[in-house]
């Protein structure tokens, strides 16, 4: 399930919380922000201390790059002696 978090409330159009916006996933919190040097989308999980980044043209992209770097990380994973790394909670639910 995704959920994206503006300002710590949901919102659908993003167009003006750019660099405030969270984008969630299976428990992994992305934090994205805008590179003006590539004009990309660039995010990273933040609550796990293993480095997880995607990048992204839209919100639809960043979704899609999110969930292939979490479940690449994950597959990683799953090689003998890791354990992947629990999203932390962030916050109170």
């Amino acid at each position: 399930m995704w959920s994206l978090l503006c300002r710590g409330r949901k919102r659908k159009n993003l167009a003006f919380y750019w660099n405030y916006v969270m984008i969630e996933y299976k428990g992994y919190i992305g934090d994205v922000d805008f590179d003006p040097e590539i004009d990309l989308f660039h995010g990273t999980v933040i609550n796990t201390s293993d480095v997880i980044t995607f990048y992204g043209t839209s919100v639809t992209e960043l979704r899609e790059e999110m969930q292939k770097s979490i479940e690449g990380y994950l597959e990683f994973c799953k090689e003998p002696g890791k354990t992947p790394e629990k999203p932390a909670r962030i916050g109170s639910t």
